[in-house]
């Protein structure tokens, strides 16, 4: 993460690769390999069968190979921002995706995390708005290892305290209660 005088500039994290392909790999796991190997071993018996499943299966290749073609020109084209004015998110291979929401708008900051992406140690940092009838988020900076330092920056740029903030506003309480108690007693005595 770098970050200029008020713009904080990042990327996704570079595992964001490795979750891509592992998503493509479960894919094939899952929905291709159970009906295609089966397919290929019964089309062995008719030759016009058989070069029916080789064509399909070259399909399957050259979609598994712009797959992973794609994943690393997507994790180039990632930009995210954290401005003088509000939350941005920058993607796209082909066609291009801007989202921004001000500070203004800012309704909540939600941290998801899903199971591979817990395996990879990845996070979603999901900016809402008060927006009626949207329940999904307006900006949702992904694959992001460091989730609780990127919400400490968006709350804190809106007025809302974080945690170590709010700790250090309730000591500092607490010792003047503590000060005004012990006065208070010294005064009674």
């Amino acid at each position: 993460m770098s970050s200029g005088s008020k713009v904080i500039e990042f990327k996704p994290d570079s595992r964001m690769k490795s979750l891509y392909r592992t998503y493509v790999l479960l894919f094939m796991i899952t929905f291709v390999l159970p009906w295609d190997i089966p397919l290929i071993i019964v089309s062995l018996a008719d030759i016009g069968a058989f070069i029916a499943m080789m064509i399909i299966n070259a399909v399957i290749v050259a979609a598994v190979g712009y797959s992973l073609w794609w994943i690393p020109k997507f994790y180039e084209s990632v930009r995210f921002a954290i401005d003088e004015e509000g939350v941005v998110a920058e993607y796209g291979v082909f066609w291009r995706k801007i989202s921004k929401v001000s500070f203004a708008k800012i309704h909540l900051v939600q941290i998801t995390q899903g199971p591979l992406q817990r395996r990879f140690g990845l996070y979603n940092v999901c900016v809402h708005t008060a927006a009626m009838g949207v329940p999904k988020a307006e900006v949702t900076l992904f694959q992001v290892c460091n989730a609780d330092q990127i919400r400490d920056m968006i709350l804190e740029r809106i007025g809302v305290l974080t945690k170590e903030r709010r700790k250090s506003v309730e000591e500092r309480i607490l010792d003047t209660l503590v000060a005004i108690k012990q006065f208070l007693e010294e005064k009674l005595k």
